[in-house]
């Protein structure tokens, strides 16, 4: 998963060593990205600060996790 500014400068690479990363997912108040990724073959969901820091693996069972997304509740 990469981000960039507006204009398509500075690109970055956030997500470190995870193989594969996609599906990601900005929370409603842009602040966090929830993606998946490949670790030790299979995949799994992460959550990361949108700058980049912070990154957490947030599951860690048998079979792959996909698209995960932030639930929120509308106005």
């Amino acid at each position: 998963v990469f981000i960039m500014d507006s204009n398509g400068q500075n690109i970055n690479k956030i997500t470190g060593d995870i193989v594969d990363g996609g599906h990601p997912n900005f929370s409603p108040d842009g602040k966090y990205i929830i993606f998946q990724g490949k670790v030790d073959g299979q995949d799994e969901i992460f959550v990361i600060n949108s700058d980049g820091g912070g990154l957490t693996r947030l599951t860690n069972i048998p079979g792959d996790d996909w698209d995960a997304t932030f639930l929120y509740q509308l106005p």
